[in-house]
């Protein structure tokens, strides 16, 4: 990809690709830098090799090492992609079979030398032309400035577990070791055929649609299961086993591969693209994991059913009786019987002969209710 900016007159302001890299983690034999370090690049002049110039000028402004990046056989990896001193690419970025963006990072290694390095910001820059010769520019970063999440090596595009803070890790393997207790208990309630509970062992979830979105994307990116499993599913999969992940993991690459969305599987072939993507995926996934917690196993149901009967069979019961003092109204006194009729009763009054005839069959049911002891 080209970079190369045209323009007309060398006193004219031009807007040039410029790069930023964050360079941590510079080890030399004398020990760990202090610090990290900004570096800015011009796209469209710079390389890779300007990054590990700059690298070595600011140990020999340090003194810290005063060989040449010539002296000593060394490897950058960057992209999926490993560089030597050799390689022509490695002198310009517009060399590169693919473009310069936020996230992407490398390492160096070399017998003396070892530093770790991302991109934090591509960006267009108005510079003079005359004023080229001025990058790369270096700047020191202080060890109490925040650096941005790719800086951070949150979403970076190395099959590492860069992404999560130390205090991440932790909270993600306590849950997930709570999460494997409550699936080996009998932590939930069903239901049978006849509609009595019991407590049963939870079933696995359903896979969702972001989880077979992460499963594709590193797939894709050319990097096993175990790799991927190690360093990023199994931080963000807390309700999943390994076994039932990577079981997941081939059904889904059979499926890719019969559609033929997958290329050929080369080992040295890697996409830190999906990674990145996945990395971003997975940090969600966590998230609400964390925010939901663990299921409990909840109030017994069995109770609930009790009380709901109970209320039913008391609301029933009153019911009745509403209705059958609705229909007779009677109050009884030592002397008298004094009986108030609705049209059932009285019905049943005129069957019987009229009102005195009832009144003495009521009052013989009084007396037979008496001598067996009700009231």
């Amino acid at each position: 990809m080209m970079y190369i900016e045209r323009y007309e007159t060398r006193n004219a302001l031009v807007k040039y690709p410029v790069c930023r890299f964050v360079v941590q983690s510079l080890n030399t034999l004398r020990g760990r830098a202090k610090s990290d370090f900004h570096i800015d690049l011009v796209l469209s002049v710079d390389g890779l090799l300007t990054l590990v110039k700059s690298v070595y000028g600011i140990l020999k402004k340090h003194q810290q090492f005063a060989e040449s990046y010539r002296t000593f056989n060394w490897r950058l990896h960057f992209h999926g992609d490993v560089f030597t001193l050799a390689d022509p690419d490695i002198h310009h970025f517009h060399l590169l079979r693919y473009p310069i963006y936020n996230g992407q990072s490398g390492w160096f290694e070399g017998s003396n030398v070892s530093f770790r390095f991302s991109v934090t910001d591509v960006h267009a820059a108005e510079i003079f032309p005359s004023q080229i010769g001025s990058y790369p520019r270096i700047k020191v970063v202080a060890q109490h400035q925040t650096l941005p999440p790719s800086a951070q090596g949150m979403f970076t595009d190395l099959m590492e577990d860069d992404w999560l803070s130390d205090e991440s890790k932790i909270q993600a393997r306590e849950f997930s070791n709570s999460f494997r207790e409550y699936l080996g208990g009998a932590n939930v309630w069903r239901q049978d055929t006849f509609g009595e509970f019991y407590r049963d062992r939870p079933h696995p979830a359903k896979w969702s649609k972001s989880e077979e979105d992460v499963l594709i994307l590193l797939i894709q990116s050319g990097y096993k299961f175990q790799e991927s499993w190690l360093n990023v599913l199994h931080y963000a999969f807390l309700n999943r086993s390994e076994v039932g992940t990577a079981r997941q993991w081939y059904k889904i690459r059979r499926r890719e591969n019969m559609a033929g969305s997958l290329e050929s599987n080369d080992k040295e072939k890697r996409d830190g693209n999906c990674v990145v993507k996945a990395k971003a995926l997975c940090s969600k996934i966590l998230e609400s994991h964390l925010r939901a917690g663990v299921p409990e196993l909840g109030e017994d149901p069995r109770k609930r059913k009790l009380v709901t009967e109970s209320s039913e069979s008391t609301a029933s019961s009153n019911t009745a009786l509403g209705c059958m003092l609705k229909r007779r109204k009677v109050s009884f006194s030592p002397s008298t019987i004094e009986t108030e009729f609705d049209d059932h009763d009285r019905v049943t009054q005129e069957s019987l002969g009229g009102k005195n005839e009832y009144s003495k069959i009521a009052r013989r049911i009084e007396e037979s209710g008496r001598g067996l002891g009700t009231t």
